[in-house]
């Protein structure tokens, strides 16, 4: 009997190992890991791409992981889509990316509104903008730093001073302030009000901030802390900070242009053109390097030592004979005698 079974059993297992599929040895692999959806990779792919700056290259991994996904359901594939398409300014693109993943989402996403904000703001659409404010507001729940930023971006927009100050002063909320674009609004703000001191207080407090500012651009606030100073008079504090942008980049146009315009102020004329000439070869903005262009050639035309009187033309033989004749003439009565006899 228990032969009998022995059998049965061996013949049982034999059936089962011959009945299974056999797997390749990387498929197996893949399994007792997880098995990864083609979707899934491709995103993946494309965040890595999109950290390492290659954004067509996350476009098309993004765009891949969208088309793996059932019926295109892929919402994070959507937004970040949409992220690097503006990031490569196509606008048009990124909108109805981030409107696709507004669709699919299943909570709440403010960051997709703050992002169409500022979409439209750069494109002078100003009410959507404001909109999309109010939307990140809601779908935050409670006190949304980036979308009051937002609303004082489009009260700047606007031309109206008093608002954009009040919303940047809500987004940075109680001191020590850490939001470092907030800050930064509120400076430029209180320098296109030509509010000189208050300016260059604040940007002197994000410079010497105990706590750390992420994505502090001390290169724009050492130029725009320089025009503060260089409007008020000080040529010597703003020479430092403009020399400090330019350790920084060299090719960084304002400060040149800046620096320009102080020499230019002070009659150092040579030093004047060499900092407007680094300017027109840094700046691409041909409106500007034309007048800049036209100032330069004003200055160097200063330089240029005044030209020589134009020398009288030659007499021709019959004067030349008459002035020989009238001088001889006049040497003769040069030397005779006074009438007084010695």
């Amino acid at each position: 009997m228990d032969k009998v079974l022995r059998t049965a059993l061996a013949f049982t297992l034999l059936l089962c190992l011959f009945s299974t599929p056999i797997m390749p040895s990387c498929a197996k692999s893949e399994r007792g890991k997880g098995h990864v959806l083609p979707s899934e990779a491709q995103y993946d792919i494309g965040i890595s791409k999109y950290k390492g700056k290659d954004y067509d290259g996350a476009v098309d991994a993004f765009k891949q992981s969208i088309y793996f996904a059932r019926n295109e359901y892929m919402p994070q594939s959507w937004y970040w889509l949409g992220v690097t398409y503006m990031v490569k300014h196509e606008d048009t693109k990124a909108i109805e990316a981030f409107k696709k993943h507004l669709e699919q989402a299943v909570g709440p996403s403010w960051e997709t509104h703050i992002h169409l904000g500022h979409i439209y703001l750069r494109n002078n659409r100003l009410n959507e903008a404001e909109d999309e404010a109010r939307r990140a507001l809601a779908d935050y729940q409670g006190q949304c730093p980036k979308a009051y930023n937002l609303y004082g971006l489009v009260s700047k927009a606007r031309n109206d001073y008093d608002g954009a100050v009040g919303w940047f002063l809500q987004a940075l909320g109680d001191a020590p302030w850490s939001y470092t674009e907030a800050w930064m609004n509120y400076a430029d703000m209180l320098m296109w009000a030509k509010r000189w001191p208050a300016a260059i207080n604040q940007f002197s407090k994000m410079l010497e901030s105990e706590k750390t500012l992420k994505g502090l651009d001390e290169e724009t606030i050492f130029t725009s802390r320089g025009k503060c100073l260089l409007a008020l008079g000080d040529h010597q504090r703003a020479l430092e900070d403009f020399h400090r942008t330019l350790s920084i980049n060299k090719d960084n146009a304002e400060a040149h242009l800046n620096l320009a315009m102080m020499f230019d102020q002070e009659r150092h004329i040579s030093s004047a053109i060499k900092e407007y000439k680094e300017f027109c070869r840094t700046c691409a903005e041909v409106k500007r390097t034309s007048a800049v262009k036209q100032r330069i050639a004003m200055l160097e035309q200063m330089l240029q030592p005044s030209q020589a009187a134009p020398e009288a033309p030659q007499p021709s033989p019959y004067m030349r004979k008459q002035q020989q004749e009238q001088q001889k003439q006049e040497e003769q009565k040069q030397y005779q005698p006074h009438e007084s006899g010695f």
